[in-house]
């Protein structure tokens, strides 16, 4: 079984150096409904293709060189930079990320989602197309990846887990020589 990793093109975004929480929250939002740029075509083999629900993904796959079957999967979803707290002081943005990391990373439930829920996700997702045992292509984010590469590799896929995260538009393919999933 084959899958292949494609992060989703460049957004279309800036973001600024200094947000309170409303506007950080805001500018998420907007980041989520962004166009993209510098695209180009993406010559993936395998045309049974999975994207999050998140824009990027779906506009990234139209630069797919097979897509004869695109399924939308909410468990491919990134975790969103939510303001943890209210702050009606600006603070950095480093700041805000670097605090939501160390909530995620830890677990911390001050934020919507935490590493051992995204974890979770990944591990659905992965039983799922193991179940089907298809060769696939995943247009997806790079925190979601960052999950998933540890699954894949805890899995004894080959591919390139050297240098994260991924760039826009990079694609990486994993190869399992497994033919029925391992028992959780």
């Amino acid at each position: 079984m084959k899958i292949e990793l494609i992060r989703h093109f460049r957004v279309d975004h800036k973001w600024k150096a200094f947000y309170t929480s409303d506007e950080l929250k805001t500018d998420c939002e907007k980041y989520d409904n962004a166009e993209i740029i510098n695209t180009s075509e993406i010559a993936n083999r395998h045309g049974n293709v999975y994207i999050s629900q998140l824009k990027r993904t779906n506009l990234t796959s139209k630069f797919l060189v097979n897509k004869s079957n695109i399924s939308i999967e909410p468990l491919l979803n990134e975790v969103s930079l939510n303001p943890f707290c209210v702050l009606n002081k600006k603070a950095p943005l480093l700041i805000w990320v670097l605090l939501w990391k160390t909530n995620w990373l830890f677990n911390i439930k001050a934020i919507d989602e935490v590493q051992n829920e995204t974890k979770n996700r990944a591990e659905l997702f992965l039983k799922k197309i193991e179940e089907n045992g298809e060769d696939v292509t995943v247009v997806g984010h790079a925190n979601y990846f960052s999950v998933l590469l540890k699954l894949l590799k805890k899995r004894n896929y080959k591919g390139n887990y050297s240098a994260f995260p991924f760039r826009n538009g990079e694609m990486r393919v994993f190869q399992s020589d497994r033919r029925e999933p391992e028992s959780m």
